[in-house]
């Protein structure tokens, strides 16, 4: 059986679900650090790409970023 521990809310979470959300919080963290990285600067989650500076110039660079860490290739067309 699988370990249980709760989570914020305080209901039970099995440990594959405890994985899967620290790989997303992991994933989560890469990206932005990739966009961070691209634009130079921290970037506010609550703002655009475009809105925090970047152009079209960048978003080949972060596209690049995205299919060399994860390969994944993002369609910017």
């Amino acid at each position: 059986s699988a370990t249980k521990e709760k989570d914020k809310d305080g209901a039970e979470v099995a440990a594959d679900e405890r994985m899967r959300r620290r790989a997303k919080e992991d994933t989560s963290e890469e990206v932005a650090s990739i966009f961070s990285r691209v634009l130079g600067k921290e970037i506010e989650t609550e703002r655009t790409f475009v809105e925090q500076g970047g152009n079209s110039l960048m978003l080949m660079k972060l596209s690049g970023e995205l299919y060399r860490v994860f390969g994944v290739k993002v369609d910017v067309g």
